[in-house]
Formats: structure tokens, C-alpha cells, sequence
């Protein structure tokens, strides 16, 4: 019986744990501002950011318009920036 109760609990936990992750994704968003003033202190572009974080101009473009974290570990390296600077909670 204990045998059953500890895999019942231990996938009960692995769900829960699978569902913070998600909902805390979620509740992220980035700073566009931030990333907007970080470029214009640094003097550089949208386009020399997209190069440093290895996508076209126009998935930048997408990323400040909504927000997406998707790249965020690579547009703080970019920047010189600790990637929670970036962030809106």
C-alpha cells in the first residue's frame, strides 16, 4: 500500500511542479522599455541586437511588440544585463 501512495504522490507532485513552471512563464513578460534604453545608452539597433542573439530583425521586432521571454537569457548577454533586469512580473 505505501509503495502505491509514494508513486501516486510522487507523479501528483511532478504535475504540480510541471504546472508553477507553466503558469510562471506565463506571468513573465519582458521589459521592452528597458531593452528599448539599454540599446540607445549602447548606441546600437534593433538589427545589431537581432544579430547578437542569432535571429532576423523582424523575430526582434516581434519579441519587444509583445514581450515574449523566449530569448531572454540571449538578449541580457547581449546587453551586458542579468537576464531578471529585463523582466515585468
Amino acid at each position: 500500500m505505501s509503495s502505491i501512495l509514494y508513486v501516486f504522490l510522487k507523479y501528483v507532485f511532478i504535475f504540480v511542479d510541471i504546472c508553477f513552471v507553466f503558469l510562471y512563464k506565463e506571468a513573465m513578460k519582458l521589459n521592452t522599455e528597458k531593452i528599448k534604453k539599454e540599446l540607445k545608452e549602447i548606441e546600437r539597433t534593433q538589427t545589431w541586437l537581432a544579430r547578437k542573439v542569432g535571429i532576423s530583425p523582424q523575430s526582434i521586432r516581434y519579441i519587444l511588440r509583445t514581450g515574449s521571454t523566449s530569448k531572454i537569457d540571449e538578449i541580457a548577454a547581449a546587453l551586458g544585463v542579468e537576464p531578471q533586469e529585463l523582466v515585468i512580473w
